[in-house]
């Protein structure tokens, strides 16, 4: 995801003309920055509150929501039967991008849930663990209950 959002940063960097002046240079970088630091919260909201990132799952439905709106724009550019204002290569990056977000959502809603051994004073060695769901339960699980 980070490797296709710097993809897209270069092509807009070599597209645009006028470049400090130019939104489409700012929202790529925003990009980059925050589709850097989904990974790293994630893993950190997994490892020590063992629950799913309450911020990823409020930030990718509004990422999809953006790219899709994107991607039909880039589509409806692409057939215009005048002059192609975007590449096949740039909407062809957007589509991947799509799938691997969605892909990153669906990861981010299962959470962190886990049933493996654990070595300590309270569970024997080789008894299976289950943890509550309440507390590894998501944003969205505790919206409903």
């Amino acid at each position: 995801m980070i490797a296709l959002s710097v993809v897209n940063l270069v092509f807009v960097v070599l597209r645009v003309e006028d470049i400090f002046y130019d939104p489409s240079l700012y929202t790529a970088t925003l990009k980059v920055i925050a589709l850097s630091i989904a990974p790293v919260l994630s893993y950190f909201n997994h490892g020590y509150t063992r629950r799913s990132s309450t911020i990823l799952l409020t930030f990718y439905p509004y990422y999809l929501s953006s790219l899709a709106i994107s991607l039909r724009t880039q589509y409806a550019l692409l057939s215009n039967e005048g002059k192609v204002r975007t590449s096949v290569a740039h909407f062809a990056i957007s589509l991947a991008d799509l799938v691997l977000i969605t892909v990153a959502w669906i990861l981010e809603c299962f959470g962190p849930e886990i049933d493996e051994i654990l070595d300590n004073d309270f569970v024997k060695v080789g008894q299976s663990v289950k943890e509550s769901p309440f507390l590894t339960a998501n944003a969205y699980s505790r919206c409903v209950s």
